[in-house]
């Protein structure tokens, strides 16, 4: 595929909201002066739903691992294989692959809607790109089924079965898709039309960002809705609820279904679930995969080490060139930060903690135990370290949070306006507006190789459309999983 770039002019923040609306519609103490204050370590709730009891044990200090941080997009779309992808002009799975590679991710999750239909494509192989094969699965629910080596035996829940069967059938499908190997992640669980209600707790990730992070939908989801979907299932009649995690979630409002997702993960950490945050960038078509962008911490690039770094919750996301980040511990006071991302320091001893925040200047960095902020800490220069240590006494979970400055200062341009107008007719009509009056506007655009011509926002753009409600002024920039103490 042969990918042509255009440099183009920057644009006001209205007309690039407006732009991408149209093209997607289609206790711890500090070592540190700067730390913040301490938290409580909270003691673990229980659900309604069933679960296996977390080990209290000791664990055996990690010893350190052999690997590196590799990226990638774990929920994507290829045409014609999504029908909405199809109609929106996406990419034949081939052509989504060197999209991957030519932005420089090591792996992509091609997760069509209700198919496996797709590795059977000619297109389907890349150079140095890691496939992971999947779907995403389901109607009422949307859940990522990635690293299948075989097809399914169903791709959404059979209601003609009866509602008391529904969390059965869920059970099955995420024990077919372990027994392939593969990993289950709930995609976007806090999106009103898609609340994930279901009772099993086996899914191994959760999609804490998905697409931008205050777009393309930014409403809630409430109470109410839960409990319309739980009836509409036909649940209630079958004395069966929502899971508790997905009701403490909505409760959070003001800051958009991203982040309720992200308090739905963080009430599953709260009850001892070792399960990974993850992103998704949930291409369609127009722009590029990893929006936002996942690492997974593995052995090698192979599927399997990658799925495996999934499982043992060694992941963070963050946004397409932003932060990056890099957490540890010293678990035995040696000076050797032997624990990463996803390990288990003991309880009822001093752990030191060491963060690590690149390419963030002018940003802040908050360190989550137990979901409460324990430390916030800014970021003055674009290489800043941050060391603090805690002793827990029951089981504990850390996690960091970095956000972004973000920068309204851009300079206007009217004509954008015109790209705004493109994404939104969508087609041909909206392909050739985008390809011949784009070209003397402020944006990358590719005009070869794929259906439609697309876009590529700089970084400041992103920073916009990322936007975090809960922090005026700054976006969001990452996301960790945690290091436990238990």
């Amino acid at each position: 595929m042969n990918i042509h770039r255009t440099a183009l002019r920057a644009t006001p923040f209205g007309v690039a909201f407006a732009l991408v609306c149209g093209c997607l519609a289609a206790g711890c103490s500090s070592s540190s002066s700067r730390s913040g204050g301490s938290a409580s370590t909270a003691a673990p709730t229980t659900s309604q739903s069933s679960s296996p009891t977390p080990s209290n044990a000791a664990p055996t200090p990690p010893t350190p691992m052999v690997g590196q941080w590799y990226k990638g997009d774990l929920h994507s779309h290829s045409a014609p294989y999504s029908q909405d992808a199809q109609r929106q002009y996406g990419d034949s799975p081939g052509v989504c692959f060197q999209l991957a590679e030519y932005v420089g991710l090591d792996f992509l999750a091609l997760t069509d809607h209700r198919t496996f239909d797709q590795v059977n494509d000619p297109t389907y192989s890349a150079n140095t790109l890691t496939i992971l094969s999947g779907c995403e699965w389901g109607g009422t629910v949307h859940i990522g089924m990635v690293g299948l080596t075989q097809p399914l035996s169903q791709y959404t829940v059979d209601q003609s079965r009866g509602p008391s069967t529904l969390n059965g059938q869920i059970q099955q499908i995420y024990n077919e898709v372990h027994a392939q190997g593969g990993v289950v992640i709930t995609n976007h669980p806090c999106d009103p039309a898609k609340l994930h209600v279901w009772l099993s707790h086996q899914f191994d990730a959760v999609e804490v960002w998905n697409a931008y992070w205050n777009f393309p939908d930014w409403k809630d989801a409430n109470e109410q809705q839960v409990d319309d979907k739980v009836a509409s299932l036909g649940l209630a009649q079958a004395g069966e609820d929502a899971n508790d995690e997905i009701r403490e979630a909505v409760r959070h409002q003001g800051g958009g279904p991203n982040h309720q997702a992200l308090k739905f993960y963080e009430a599953n950490l709260m009850r001892g679930r070792h399960v990974a945050a993850v992103g998704g960038g949930d291409r369609h078509s127009l722009v590029f995969p990893g929006l936002p962008t996942t690492y997974v911490y593995a052995a090698d690039q192979s599927r399997e080490k990658i799925l495996q770094g999934i499982r043992e919750g060694r992941t963070w996301v963050g946004a397409h060139e932003g932060p990056v980040v890099e957490f540890s511990a010293d678990a035995d006071g040696d000076g050797i930060y032997e624990a990463l991302i996803g390990d288990s320091v003991p309880l009822n001893q001093t752990v030191n903690f060491k963060v690590r925040v690149t390419n963030g200047k002018d940003g802040l960095l908050e360190v989550i135990k137990d979901g409460v902020v324990a430390h916030s800490v800014p970021l003055p220069t674009d290489d800043e370290t941050f060391s603090f240590s805690s002793t827990a006494s029951q089981r504990a979970w850390y996690r960091l949070d970095v956000f972004e400055h973000v920068d309204f200062s851009v300079p206007q341009s009217n004509g954008f306006q015109v790209l705004a107008l493109a994404g939104g007719l969508g087609g041909q009509a909206g392909a050739a507006a985008l390809t011949t009056l784009g070209l003397p506007m402020g944006f990358q655009v590719s005009i070869g190789g794929t259906r439609a011509p697309h876009i590529r926002l700089p970084h400041a753009y992103d920073k916009i459309l990322n936007f975090d409600r809960t922090h005026w002024g700054y976006s969001r920039g990452a996301i960790t999983s945690p290091i436990w103490a238990e």
